[in-house]
């Protein structure tokens, strides 16, 4: 009953108008695959996370040995975590300097920041230290036994161990443990493991404009019609100019539509 009643409050959050789906500043369950579960922090309980619920301050997420989760926030930028991660949503300060805290707790993120001018700034407390982006870019951290390993594909960062500040570029990768010097920023072999092909995979989809959103949904096709400026399952581009999309490339200075099945005639 109480995963119905989920479903039911996902659903009626991604058919909000545009004006209230504006005024929306936290995450949201973009895509997910069977093995996320989710912990309100005003709750005793835990449950199984669906497509579109939201991910608000104090939530805890965490995945099993087969569940992966893509989250999306208002800014663009997406956060997906890998099976046996956890990860808080530790706080979100919507002040001048708009920023979002997460903990990772163990496992591992991708975490692609966009928004240009607008973007949030994001910190992600973790074992080995706190890392904090600087700018736009594709960031990677895995954590483990009291420690972190930052990857930095795009983009600045900085870590943070408690002991000393460091700030890792492009290209470069570190590891750090908790009190103690992180390591010098060093290219790397860009390896990939499942995890990397995951990410990769749903970069490709977000970038397929002819997408079935029933499909991607798992409901099958279905009849469409634009909806709200969400950027949502299911997408096709609005010449129509909006500033600030936070979209990176795909969508800078477009407006991307939330596509809904269409009411019958």
């Amino acid at each position: 009953m109480r995963h119905r009643t989920l479903t039911l409050l996902a659903l009626v959050l991604a058919a909000l108008p545009a004006a209230a789906q504006d005024t929306y500043r936290h995450g949201r369950v973009f895509y997910l695959e069977p093995g996320v579960t989710l912990q309100r922090a005003t709750e005793a309980g835990a449950e199984e996370a669906v497509v579109n619920l939201p991910f608000l301050p104090g939530d805890r997420v965490w995945t099993d040995a087969s569940g992966r989760v893509d989250f999306q926030f208002p800014d663009g930028t997406r956060l997906r975590l890998d099976s046996r991660s956890k990860v808080d949503y530790a706080a979100h300060d919507e002040g001048r300097g708009e920023r979002v805290t997460l903990r990772l707790w163990s496992g591992g993120i991708y975490l692609h920041v966009r928004g240009g001018s607008e973007r949030a700034e994001y910190e992600i407390e973790t074992p080995g230290g706190v890392v904090e982006t600087s700018e736009e870019g594709v960031y990677r951290l895995d954590a483990d036994s009291g420690e972190v390993r930052l990857t930095v594909y795009e983009g600045e960062a900085t870590l943070d161990s408690g002991r000393r500040r460091i700030a890792v570029g492009a290209g470069e990768r570190t590891y750090a443990r908790r009190g103690e010097s992180p390591e010098r920023p060093a290219t790397f072999e860009n390896e990939e493991d499942d995890f990397a092909r995951w990410d990769q995979e749903r970069e490709r989809r977000g970038l397929r404009l002819d997408v079935d959103p029933g499909r991607e949904l798992g409901l099958g096709p279905v009849p469409l019609r634009p909806m709200g400026p969400f950027d949502g399952p299911g997408l096709v581009l609005d010449p129509r100019p909006r500033l600030g999309t936070g979209l990176g490339e795909l969508g800078r200075g477009r407006r991307l539509r939330r596509l809904v099945p269409a009411r019958p005639e």
